[in-house]
């Protein structure tokens, strides 16, 4: 478990906070989103992203944002402030951000915004201590699956071993490994939202909530609204009026296309409400994906010209398209090109910044969590100054897992440090893709392993695409012992296991028991 560093050292890793009127702040999380994804930010002839395209002229790109590479961990490093190995690497549904934790929504509640949450959650659902109404939000209306059907609403839970033991009507089959119990999926606040599943598709549901949440926003608040976009994940789904655009497309692509331009269609949906309510001129916008596109097998997405894609540390799944805009950025900054480092939990203390509120988590410090790791990026993104403060980036540890099981076996993790990338151990998605990929004509890249021992190094500043691994390279002799030297430092002696937190273990069975003893076939918390 790593030290615990004091309250009072911990103030001097904080810039000044930011005075002044406070922002409304407009989180919009895209999933699954490619790198190549978008016109003019993907440099993609193809793709109709309109709207995208006016905020990235009128805007700055954070050409070094990353995440996590895949949905949950990054989820929970957005709203704990703290970095995937020192709160969450799997991809559980259940188990979340530890609830002694204070994430962000608390924060800028506790400096007077108006807090909301639309569309995916994937941060914790076990208690109402997990969910967003239960912890800092004071609307959502969401799901809280990694994934789920875009007009039913229903999800599967890939966490029971034997479905055929519980006394259900609705459906349960398998997906090989574990079965599945299907429910719905969508929640207003603190119930299940019954009536309200099943009548159209998500993304039209979840704009119609933010025409009421900026309508009705009382005066003088600020607003913090977290727009989890359900789209680009699978199943990939969209209104045959997007998919129509791309005619000339066929397969996959066609429809993750559609769907690209259906969130693009409700992102600028939300800012010309902003503009019609004079709020836009005192806002700030982020758009970021959750992890680079998924090129394997049903993903539809392109990284190009990046290597891999979700589920790899390669650049193509941890360094994500992002943009920054608003009214609040200063004019300096629009046009420009940043290429500071930013990990996803540095939102936490640059939202604190702006807001004007403190980002220490005293009460994860007197549960002994783990501290934040966020830090301010408002310095550089406001133009004061031109670098980043984040000199390393732990991206993983290679303890990541999917329904239950370690996504890489062999992998032990990948840090970026200064200019340059470690990945040590296993690692999938070995490939880079063409600009016109998904083709039809590929191999899964799941199945394109290599195995880097003690470690592949790649000048990601120099190489951003990782064509050339330095790791033998004797000029680099010295470089390679300081990047397994940092690793072991930050990676394998830092990594927090997520299991030390007292009581967030939960018995998933009795989650599938609540679902249909307590809430009628909604999935929902099964402990206070």
């Amino acid at each position: 478990m790593p030290t615990m560093v004091p309250l009072v050292m911990l103030l001097a890793f904080f810039p000044a906070i930011v005075t002044g009127s406070k922002p409304h702040i407009v989180y919009a999380l895209v999933d699954d989103w490619g790198h190549y994804n978008s016109h003019v930010l993907g440099n993609n002839p193809d793709i109709h992203t309109p709207n995208l395209d006016k905020l990235v002229a009128n805007g700055a790109i954070l050409d070094r944002h990353y995440t996590y590479q895949f949905c949950s961990p990054t989820r929970v490093s957005l709203m704990s402030g703290r970095l995937p190995i020192h709160v969450k690497e799997d991809n559980d549904w259940v188990g979340g951000v530890p609830r002694n934790m204070t994430i962000i929504a608390k924060k800028l509640q506790s400096a007077g915004y108006s807090t909301h949450h639309l569309g995916k959650w994937h941060a914790g659902s076990a208690s109402f201590g997990h969910i967003p109404a239960g912890r800092g939000f004071d609307t959502s209306l969401g799901y809280f699956h990694a994934s789920e059907d875009h007009y039913a609403n229903t999800a599967p839970a890939l966490l029971l071993k034997n479905c055929s033991a519980f006394n259900t009507t609705w459906p349960c089959g398998t997906d090989g490994r574990f079965d599945q119990l299907k429910g719905v999926d969508l929640w207003r606040n603190l119930k299940p939202a019954t009536g309200e599943n099943g009548t159209g598709y998500n993304l039209f549901h979840w704009m119609h909530e933010v025409t009421s949440i900026i309508t009705t926003l009382p005066e003088g608040s600020p607003l913090f609204l977290y727009m989890a976009f359900q789209n680009n994940h699978a199943p990939l789904q969209v209104p045959d009026q997007y998919s129509n655009l791309y005619n000339n497309i066929t397969g996959i692509k066609r429809t993750y296309y559609g769907m690209t331009t259906a969130w693009d269609d409700a992102l600028g949906n939300i800012t010309r409400l902003m503009e019609s309510t004079n709020m836009w001129s005192n806002t700030l916008l982020v758009i970021s994906s959750d992890n680079g596109g998924p090129i394997y097998s049903g993903g539809g997405a392109n990284n190009y010209p990046l290597r891999g894609g979700k589920i790899s540390d390669f650049e193509g799944g941890v360094r994500v398209a992002s943009v920054i805009a608003g009214g609040f950025l200063p004019s300096k900054q629009v046009g420009k090109t940043i290429s500071g480092y930013i990990h996803i939990c540095d939102w936490y203390a640059t939202f604190c910044a702006v807001a004007g509120v403190n980002p220490v988590d005293t009460a994860a410090a007197a549960a002994g969590l783990p501290p934040i790791d966020s830090m301010n990026m408002w310095p550089m993104l406001s133009g004061e100054n031109s670098t980043s403060p984040r000199v390393s980036i732990p991206l993983s540890s290679g303890q990541g897992t999917h329904a239950g099981e370690i996504l890489t076996k062999g992998s032990k993790g990948a840090l970026i440090h200064q200019n340059y990338k470690i990945i040590v151990g296993r690692i999938c998605e070995n490939a880079w893709t063409s600009p016109n990929y998904p083709n039809g004509t590929h191999v899964d890249p799941r199945q394109i392993c290599m195995d880097c021992g003690t470690g592949c190094l790649f000048d990601i500043i120099n190489d951003p695409t990782e064509h050339h691994d330095l790791s033998a390279n004797p000029a680099y002799r010295d470089t390679m012992l300081m990047m397994i030297e940092m690793h072991k430092k930050l990676v394998v002696n830092g990594c927090w296991n997520h299991t030390q937190a007292k009581g967030e273990q939960f018995d998933s069975e009795k989650v599938a028991q609540a679902m249909q003893e307590k809430y009628n076939h909604f999935w929902g918390p099964a402990y206070p």
